[in-house]
């Protein structure tokens, strides 16, 4: 917004304004009030992504889903990603809303598959929801950070395959093998019960004078 260079000046009396001291002093704060209201115009072109100041990039980038812009990436790149990521919103979860994105991350194209579509009823296939994608890179980001953003974009219910560079980043581990089970334990054995009586020591050994009969020995002894 254009403004006069005296805005504030040119608002006092005509007294004050011939008067040299009073024009320098309202001066003082018209200089500051300038600096305030330039950064009031310029507020509509914050959230543009065209003329938005750099720093500002990566934080609109999260406002339109796209919060792993690096602020280390060339200032076209990041203004192209914000801007491409604000026009894909409308189209999130389709292949117009992915594709353009994940060409710009990769710097490449990016091929699609899906078995979605839009069919007379009753002829629809009978196959389960499926996307294949195939890019040249992962550009600036991680495999689990690309993986990451990717499956936030596609339906939850969607299986996802994601190939990058002709690796398989959505490769399902092979399965532990199961443990063996363990053993069940042994049933305790039943307690013996045993007969004190039958071990009690025959009158000979308890006087300590054995007998001269030997079957006179065990009378007492049973098994």
């Amino acid at each position: 917004m254009r403004r006069s260079p005296d805005w504030l000046v040119g608002q006092l009396p005509v007294g004050m304004v011939q008067e040299d001291f009073f024009r320098r002093f309202v001066s003082i704060f018209q200089d500051l009030g300038s600096t305030s209201l330039d950064d009031i115009d310029n507020l509509v072109h914050v959230s543009d992504p065209s003329v938005a100041p750099t720093p500002l990039l990566p934080w609109l980038g999260g406002w339109v889903g796209v919060p792993g812009i690096d602020a280390s990436l060339p200032e076209l790149l990041q203004r192209d990603l914000v801007r491409t990521g604000s026009a894909s919103l409308a189209w999130r979860g389709t292949r117009r809303g992915l594709v353009p994105f994940l060409e710009l991350v990769a710097g490449g194209p990016v091929e699609l598959e899906e078995t979605g579509g839009v069919w007379r009823e009753g002829e629809a296939p009978r196959v389960a929801p499926r996307v294949e994608i195939r890019m040249p890179s992962a550009g600036w980001l991680s495999d689990a950070d690309l993986l990451s953003l990717v499956r936030e974009e596609v339906p939850v219910d969607v299986e996802l395959v994601l190939w990058v560079d002709g690796r398989e980043l959505t490769a399902r581990p092979e399965p532990e093998p199961e443990p063996e089970p363990e053993p069940e334990p042994l049933e305790a054995e039943a307690e013996l019960e045993v007969d004190d009586s039958a071990f009690l020591a025959p009158p000979w050994l308890r006087a300590g004078t054995p007998p001269d009969d030997p079957d006179e020995r065990g009378e007492r002894v049973r098994w």
